[in-house]
């Protein structure tokens, strides 16, 4: 066999391998993932913050953990204060439960921004 045909064989055997070995997709739709715009906070930023902040993460866990209609996931979420900014960061079951924490966290005292990096997935 001259080489341009065992090239050609073995091309012909690639894609015919690649095309076999595909998985076939249970689902046709594509599940949406959504998720805010995400900036680099870390669980460990706590840490930089002031005993005030501390405190305002401490209520705001105290308040998802008591919230029987939460999911244990989002009772879980990091939740990061600094400076009068909340950061919430995790997955959550659905958009309900991502506002359900959200309010949560917004009915802190004082104005605080909340930095939502709530994840769900339809």
């Amino acid at each position: 066999m001259n080489f341009k045909k065992s090239l050609s064989l073995l091309t012909i055997l690639v894609i015919s391998s690649a095309a076999c070995s595909t998985t076939p997709q249970t689902d046709a739709r594509p599940k949406k993932h959504h998720q805010a715009k995400v900036t680099k906070v870390t669980a460990d930023d706590q840490l930089k913050g002031s005993e005030a902040d501390i405190e305002v993460t401490r209520r705001i866990r105290s308040r998802l953990t008591d919230d029987s209609q939460l999911s244990v996931s989002a009772q879980n979420i990091t939740i990061v204060t600094l400076a009068n900014k909340i950061t919430l960061k995790g997955e959550v079951r659905d958009q309900e439960e991502k506002n359900r924490v959200i309010t949560h966290a917004s009915r802190m005292k004082g104005s605080r921004a909340i930095n939502s990096q709530l994840t769900y997935t339809e």
